[in-house]
């Protein structure tokens, strides 16, 4: 019996080392982007607390609310005559309230969104921020008429008007463990703390910048406000200030929990959203986006990743529970009318006296093996040098290049070739001879070609211009590596200095110990 072909071994390419962790491996999982495209400007996204917790994307003169099944809007809220602001829902999904540029605040039932069930009045200016206080019968509303009010519902009258802020009031949150605290950023660069059972604020701290969103922790006493390109962290017992996270390099416009409120999200102008450890506020994932973020929401079970633009995109991702290869096969092999008869011949065991035949399974060759199996040395290299392998694995020509110069058939693979069969063999050169895990093998290949076509280059003016552009790649490599030893050099004596002033460098983020987490 003829012994098998041994098949070429290809090593794999030495990946460069990445800090993959748990995080990372998590939100990867989120599927492509579903992109829809609104109106205008998304400026607020809000998750229903409720199963199958649908969400209500505000833009322009609606708020529409979409299935986070199927991305379809199922209800559209179009009672407005003005630009519609922070559609929210209420903690038990049935409810929406909404601003709006008109000044007015409206609520709607989320079954029957074409009626309106209460218009509260009273702002004078557009209101951009309304949420549902903790005990679900009173709305806030943050304006930009200076003023923080509360409304009742089945009364639709006033019960609290608040009027410490000197600017523009855009955003606002309340205590989930209190009815009575709330919290609101204004453009004064304050944030101020209201108890709807005093007048004035109870508390006033200074963002330092335009505040553009504030949260609240579930458990009241830690709080956040985002303005400029900080977030800044609050102790609200304390009245202090924990830390501060300046990790965009834009404005940061909204803010969210996700993970059960381990996790803080942060979406920015300069197009990316942060995701950040609660426990320690360090960045353990980022996501980029193709325009300036205004919006962020997630779904409760983290399944849902809403993103919106100041271009009118609104970006979907979902979170779909992965099929192993088994069941994969499975639903293929279902599909087949002969299925039951597979299954059969699978659990039939032989009994005495049945003679078994033995499937001959053929050895599965590749192109370039069958070619070194022939001992086709020149053929076997041009399989290999495709432009397949040129951009996607050119780790298996390298490896075919090995496998040559082992067997001692290098010079007669390239040998015997013009200006057109030896261009690919240049071109991969070019691309690749610069790279650490391939140079060694390419630069002995570099060298074999130089020798066979010596005679070849100064007659015939095609190749010679291929190798002397092979020799400015290797002349720019050579010279680039003479250069890092100064740079290193250069870089040895910045940290040093740093070293020696490290007790003068002021830190970003402060101790966050003994944060209360949930």
């Amino acid at each position: 019996m003829a012994t098998l072909f041994k098949p070429t071994v290809i090593p794999k390419p030495t990946a460069t080392s990445k800090n993959i962790t748990r995080d990372t491996l998590y939100w990867n999982a989120l599927g492509l982007p579903v992109h829809i495209k609104e109106f205008a400007a998304v400026t607020n996204i809000d998750f229903s607390p409720i199963e199958p917790h649908l969400f209500a994307v505000t833009s322009s003169l609606k708020v529409s609310i979409y299935s986070p099944v199927s991305n379809e809007v199922l209800h559209t809220v179009t009672r407005f005559r003005e630009t519609a602001y922070s559609g929210c829902f209420r903690g038990d999904g049935k409810l929406l309230v909404a601003g709006g540029e008109e000044g007015k605040v409206k609520l709607f039932d989320t079954a029957n969104t074409k009626s309106l069930l209460r218009v509260f009045k009273g702002h004078t200016k557009a209101v951009h921020a309304t949420r549902f206080l903790s005990n679900s019968v009173q709305i806030a509303s943050f304006s930009d008429d200076k003023t923080v009010r509360c409304y009742d519902i089945p009364s639709e009258k006033e019960t609290s008007r608040f009027t410490g802020h000197k600017d523009y009031v855009r955003s606002g949150a309340v205590n989930q463990t209190s009815p009575n605290i709330i919290l609101s950023g204004g453009y004064d660069h304050m944030v101020r703390m209201w108890d709807t059972r005093q007048k004035e604020s109870v508390m006033t701290l200074d963002h330092g910048h335009p505040v553009e969103s504030v949260l609240f922790f579930p458990s009241g006493g830690v709080f956040f406000s985002a303005g400029g390109n900080v977030v800044k962290v609050w102790d609200a017992f304390g009245k202090r200030q924990l830390c501060q996270l300046v990790d965009h390099h834009k404005t940061v416009t909204c803010m969210t929990f996700a993970s059960d409120y381990q996790r803080l999200l942060t979406g920015s102008l300069d197009r990316h959203v942060k995701f950040y450890d609660v426990s320690s506020y360090q960045v353990v994932h980022s996501a980029n986006y193709p325009a300036a973020i205004l919006s962020v929401g997630i779904s409760p079970d983290d399944k849902t990743l809403v993103t919106g633009m100041a271009d009118g995109l609104l970006s979907i991702r979902h979170r779909y529970t992965p099929v192993s290869e088994e069941q994969r096969l499975e639903q293929k092999m279902k599909k087949k009318s002969s299925y039951r008869y597979i299954l059969q011949a699978k659990s039939h065991l032989p009994i005495r006296g049945d003679i078994v035949v033995e499937e001959e399974t053929k050895q599965a060759i590749s192109k370039h093996d069958k070619h070194l199996k022939k001992f086709q040395a020149g053929k076997a290299l041009n399989s290999v040098l495709m432009r397949y392998h040129l951009h996607k694995k050119p780790h298996v020509t390298v490896g075919i290049m090995q496998e040559l110069i082992r067997r001692g058939a290098l010079q007669q693979a390239i040998a015997g070739r013009d200006a057109d069969e030896l261009r690919p063999l240049m071109r991969f050169l070019f691309r690749h001879i610069t790279n650490a895990s391939f140079m060694p093998t390419l630069i002995d290949v570099a060298g074999v070609a130089t020798q066979l076509y010596v005679r070849e280059v100064q007659q015939d003016a095609e190749m010679r211009k291929m190798f002397k552009s092979l020799q400015k790649v290797v002349d720019e490599e050579v010279k680039f590596m003479e250069d890092v030893p100064e740079v290193l050099g250069a870089m040895d004596s910045i940290f040093a200095a740093s070293v020696i002033n490290k007790t003068d460098v002021p830190i970003a983020i402060e101790n966050t110990t003994e944060l209360p987490i949930k």
